[in-house]
């Protein structure tokens, strides 16, 4: 179990997610269906801001997937350091 100071309960379980997913960038929806999350506009920015507190920790590494028809077409990866 990756343990991180200061993470808010969210934050915790996308780190676990995306540590099951291992090596692989993943989109936003992933993300939300890992954690259990609903695909609503809700849950796409409660999940969206975790993942930007995390990428600006340095926890997670973002990339800029090809263009997207909605949404800004990132995906999302665990920092090795974290793992």
């Amino acid at each position: 179990m990756f343990s991180i100071p200061d993470q808010s309960t969210l934050q915790r379980e996308i780190v676990q997610a995306l540590a099951m997913i291992e090596n692989r960038a993943v989109p936003t929806s992933a993300i939300i269906d890992a954690v259990g999350r609903p695909r609503d506009p809700v849950g796409y920015a409660s999940v969206s801001r975790a993942l930007r507190r995390l990428v600006a920790r340095g926890h997670v590494i973002t990339y800029r997937d090809s263009p997207s028809l909605r949404g800004p077409g990132s995906v999302y990866q665990l920092a090795a350091s974290t793992g």
